[in-house]
């Protein structure tokens, strides 16, 4: 028998092939891609969750919060936000928005409601919570509310501090002599015993029955009574000019303020007549809060393009009649047929 010689060629290329065997299987382990993570299980979740933010609890007098309503919902769902009118819990809707819809990492849409708010009157302030409405995928209409928030407004007047009126006397100042002031004096004088003269004249002469006495001035409130009665009679909210009649509503009740308390209601900005009302002890605290409901909401209709509903046009016109009837001087028995007023 003949042995079997192996050619050492051949047992070199064996090595090299086993070789090359190793290093494939070794590249592909490396090159193999991880699998990716597998997303989160939405079916976990509520099909919705309201959250409630304000961008700062703590506030002062007129200085306005950002009020933010975020729900969080499975995409198959219908979701209706509450609609809160011109005021909430207290404050005054400056304006508002919405931001969305938008979606989160996991599939579910997020939407958001926002309002800036606003007060003069200081205090704790809980705002309630929001009733969310919406609709499940089998059709079934429900409702989830949120969790109340709270709000503190503060004074701007530091602690122990008292605002005040008139200022300190100043040190007096040296004058020169001015000798034109003897003339103005003189010509002043001149003028008072002028009008002295003239005012026993008129005295006189009424005394004998020919010149009748002036009426005395209306007092406010008969003047906005008449006012108020002569907007209802325009009819400006069957014509369709909203915004017309609530600048007019607006102005009888700022130049009533003025006349019956002499504060200068139709010269200011409304965030400017608020912060002086806060400061005064004319009106009583739900007053206060009535006239800054009132001026806000006139504000939204007049500036944010507002659409009031009918309800809101009838409450904004009995609050101005009522801050009439609750603060007016009292009445002569000659005027007080006066004070009758249609509604609108």
């Amino acid at each position: 028998m003949r042995r079997s010689i192996q050619n050492p060629k051949s047992e070199i290329q064996n090595g090299r092939v086993v070789c090359l065997c190793v290093l494939a299987l070794f590249l592909a382990s490396c090159s193999k891609q991880p699998e990716p993570p597998k997303p989160k299980d939405a079916a976990a979740k509520p099909l919705i969750v309201p959250t409630v933010t304000v961008d700062k609890p703590v506030i002062t007098i007129g200085e306005k919060i950002r009020y933010t309503l975020a729900v969080e919902s499975a995409p198959e769902v219908e979701v209706t936000f509450p609609e809160f009118g011109s005021n909430l819990a207290g404050f005054a809707i400056k304006d508002f928005g919405s931001d969305g819809p938008t979606k989160t990492d996991d599939g579910r849409v997020v939407r958001k409601r926002w309002y800036v708010l606003d007060t003069y009157v200081t205090g704790a302030y809980n705002i309630p919570p929001a009733t969310v409405k919406y609709k499940t995928p089998g059709g079934e209409e429900k409702e989830i509310k949120t969790t109340d928030i709270f709000v503190e407004v503060k004074s701007v007047a530091k602690a122990g501090e008292q605002a005040e009126d008139i200022r300190d006397i100043q040190q007096p100042v040296a004058i020169r002599p001015n000798y034109r002031r003897l003339y103005v004096w003189g010509g002043i004088a001149a003028a008072l015993a002028g009008l002295i003269a003239l005012t026993s004249f008129v005295v006189a002469r009424r005394r004998r029955g020919l010149v009748p006495a002036p009426l005395p001035p209306r007092p406010p409130h008969e003047l906005a009574y008449e006012a108020l009665a002569q907007l209802v009679d325009s009819d400006l909210i069957a014509k369709g000019q909203i915004k017309e009649f609530y600048y007019r509503l607006s102005e009888i009740t700022r130049q009533y303020i003025e006349g019956r308390f002499r504060l200068m209601a139709p010269e200011r900005t409304t965030e400017e007549f608020l912060l002086e009302m806060s400061q005064t002890n004319l009106l009583e605290q739900s007053h206060k809060q009535l006239v800054g409901d009132f001026l806000g909401h006139c504000d939204l209709v007049k500036f944010a393009k507002y659409g009031p509903t009918r309800a809101e046009i009838e409450s904004a016109y009995n609050s101005a009649k009522r801050l009439v009837d609750e603060t007016r001087q009292e009445s002569t028995p000659t005027t007080r047929n006066m004070e009758k007023n249609k509604e609108p």
